[in-house]
């Protein structure tokens, strides 16, 4: 449920132009601000009354859907669901670094289904519903077939090559 909501905000993001500037660091949540000022009350019976409040507020926040608290497992999900797509530069899932250590850079699937287009090019499907289809002329001399497994791995300048079977490499793109 928090993966697809994660997915329906990266989604919704999707419609910014590929342009867009990086969207600058967001200040903590107020929800969440307001909990934490409570560690500034003196009183011990007061800061017990000011979390009690403060809980059942973000509690209420988050059942609302105004605020979504993933964990850092929820995001390598949600990473490796999205590889493959040209996102924004945005902060939700990290710092929006390209340089960012857990960047998914390779993915190792297996095939649901393959096969090959009327233009020679291939179209892969896997198991999680991401659809990949070749973009270059590369002539392949070998067959795709369920189950084979599949290696795709992002390139420089946005580019994905995958390796089906252990085959030699062909340029990818993603497309659902």
């Amino acid at each position: 449920m928090k993966l697809a909501l994660a997915a329906a905000a990266i989604a919704a993001s999707l419609a910014l132009p590929a342009f867009a500037k990086e969207i600058p660091a967001q200040e903590t949540p107020q929800a969440v601000q307001q909990l934490l000022d409570c560690r500034a009350v003196t009183d011990a019976s007061e800061r017990l009354a000011c979390y009690d409040r403060q809980v059942a507020a973000l509690d209420q926040a988050q059942r609302d859907k105004q605020l979504v608290i993933v964990d850092r497992d929820q995001i390598k999900e949600a990473k490796r669901g999205l590889f493959g797509f040209s996102l924004p530069k945005i902060k939700l899932f990290g710092d929006g670094d390209d340089n960012d250590e857990e960047q998914v850079k390779e993915l190792t699937s297996t095939l649901e289904r393959a096969s090959q287009m009327a233009n020679g090019r291939w179209s892969f499907y896997l198991p999680d519903g991401a659809h990949w289809v070749q973009i270059d002329s590369q002539e392949t001399f070998w067959q795709a077939k369920a189950g084979d497994e599949i290696v795709i791995k992002r390139g420089p300048l946005g580019n994905y090559m995958a390796n089906v079977a252990g085959h030699r490499g062909i340029r990818v793109s993603r497309v659902d």
